[in-house]
């Protein structure tokens, strides 16, 4: 009779136990997938879930008691590239932003009124609106001093295109104030950081009632020309003016 070999006593030729697949795994790398679109658009911050989710699951799975390290990785790695890319499209739309706007606040601080001319609506008496914008920036000067000559633009929770629509929380208007209050998302804010603290500029575009459509017209043609000079092309390819009236706030800490 065969003597066993003693080198597989005691082992079971059965198949090895069933390890269940993590839950986490599926769940970190659905999240990855799913929070990929709010994060390009502006919460980058929201791919911070899937990794917590990987590192929240990655001891069942490290230990053997569940399958899916390979998920694990790939949540992990989508979740950081793409927080990462998100962040540095923020940072870079920012700076096409400033790109575009830019003249027109050079043109508010010099006051010069051939370029503010490309800005402005046609159909609004623009010699009255620019005295009135002079009149509101020489006052706020008188308290915070002179501009520095950049914009600031946050990032913050929304990301920079939710935030230029956003009224900063404290805002108060500088003198002479506008007709009426700005309404929540009909209206352009501009942070324009001063020697002695930072005035916020808002940008009332096109005909009253008709904000929406000034909106996107102006995003097109601003970020569209960026690279250029002055704001928005004269003649047929620039179309009307958007710009109806300047506010100026300062934010009280």
């Amino acid at each position: 009779m065969d003597t066993p070999d003693p080198r597989f006593e005691g082992q079971d030729s059965g198949p090895p136990p069933y390890r269940p697949l993590s839950g986490g795994a599926v769940t970190a790398l659905v999240l990855s997938l799913l929070m990929a679109i709010p994060a390009f658009i502006g919460l980058w911050w929201l791919m911070a879930l899937p990794v917590l989710v990987v590192l929240l699951s990655w001891a069942g799975v490290s230990s053997g008691r569940r399958r899916g390290m390979a998920l694990l990785w790939i949540s992990l790695l989508l979740a950081v590239g793409i927080g990462a890319t998100a962040w540095w499209m923020q940072g870079a739309l920012a700076k096409q932003i400033d790109r575009g706007v830019s003249p027109l606040f050079v043109a508010l601080d010099k006051d010069d009124r051939p370029t503010l001319t490309k800005w402005a609506l046609e159909s609004m008496d623009r010699p009255a609106a620019f005295d009135l914008w002079k009149s509101r920036l020489e006052a706020a000067r008188k308290e915070v001093g002179p501009w520095t000559g950049h914009l600031r633009f946050d990032r913050g929770w929304t990301g920079v295109m939710m935030r230029v629509l956003i009224e900063p929380a404290g805002a108060i208007e500088v003198e002479p104030v506008g007709p009426r209050p700005i309404e929540i998302g009909k209206a352009l804010w501009f942070c324009a950081p001063h020697s002695r603290g930072d005035l916020w500029m808002a940008l009332e575009l096109g005909e009253p009632g008709k904000f929406d459509d000034a909106h996107k017209e102006f995003w097109s043609r601003v970020i569209g020309v960026s690279s250029g000079v002055g704001g928005p092309k004269d003649g047929a390819e620039g179309g009307p003016r958007l710009l109806r009236d300047v506010r100026v706030y300062r934010v009280s800490r």
